[in-house]
Order: structure tokens, then C-alpha cells, then sequence
């Protein structure tokens, strides 16, 4: 009897062992699980992190690139406004230079008109004479 209680008593220390062990390698597979959860969650952050400051930089670079061409096409306008500007005033002083041309040769029509006039009467008062 005391051998059978000797016996059922190991018997009962090995079983307590080994539910012990088995629930210390459930507990070990619940924490790598958390430990791996914990991980992959991290990298889904970083991920998504990762994504958002990429498309944060995409917006920056366009934002970027539609001032400049604003700026470049300001510039451009600004040229062609000078241009035209420099332009209108050329005609204009051309315009300007051809009607002083046009002034002379009238006050020089008008000059020969009255010397020949001064000259026929000149001529016609000497045959009076």
C-alpha cells in the first residue's frame, strides 16, 4: 500500500510536471506570438509611415515644380511685355522720324514753290521795265 501511494504520488508529481511544462511552452508560444504581432504591427507603422512621408514629399515636389513654372511663366510674360514695349516704341519713334521727313520735304516744296514764284515775278516785273 505505501508503495502504490509512493507510486501514485510520482506518478502525480510527474503528471503536475508535465502540465507545467506543457504550460510553460504554451506561455513561451503566447509570448513569441505577441512578440511577432508586436513586430509586424511595428513594420505595418513604419510601412505606412514610410508611404505617407513619400507621398508628402510627391506633393512638396509637385507644389514645387508648379511654382517655379508659375514663376517661369511670369518671367516669360514679363519678356514678351518688354519686348512688345521696346517694340511699340521703335514704330513710334519710327513713326515719329518719317512725319519730321515728310514735314522737311513739305517746308522744302513749299521753299522752291515760293523761290520760283520770287523768280517769275522777278522776270516779269524785269520785262515790265
Amino acid at each position: 500500500a505505501n508503495e502504490t501511494r509512493r507510486r501514485a504520488a510520482q506518478a502525480q508529481k510527474a503528471t503536475e510536471e508535465r502540465i507545467a511544462l506543457a504550460n510553460e511552452a504554451r506561455q513561451r508560444e503566447a509570448q513569441q506570438k505577441a512578440s511577432e504581432e508586436r513586430a509586424r504591427l511595428a513594420d505595418e507603422e513604419r510601412w505606412r509611415t514610410a508611404r505617407q512621408e513619400a507621398s508628402e514629399e510627391r506633393a512638396r515636389l509637385a507644389n514645387e515644380t508648379r511654382r517655379r513654372a508659375a514663376q517661369a511663366q511670369k518671367a516669360t510674360e514679363e519678356r514678351i511685355a518688354l519686348a512688345n514695349e521696346a517694340r511699340q516704341r521703335e514704330a513710334q519713334q519710327k513713326a515719329s522720324e518719317e512725319r519730321a521727313r515728310l514735314a522737311d520735304e513739305e517746308r522744302w516744296r513749299t521753299a522752291r514753290q515760293e523761290a520760283s514764284e520770287e523768280r517769275a515775278r522777278l522776270a516779269n516785273e524785269t520785262r515790265r521795265r
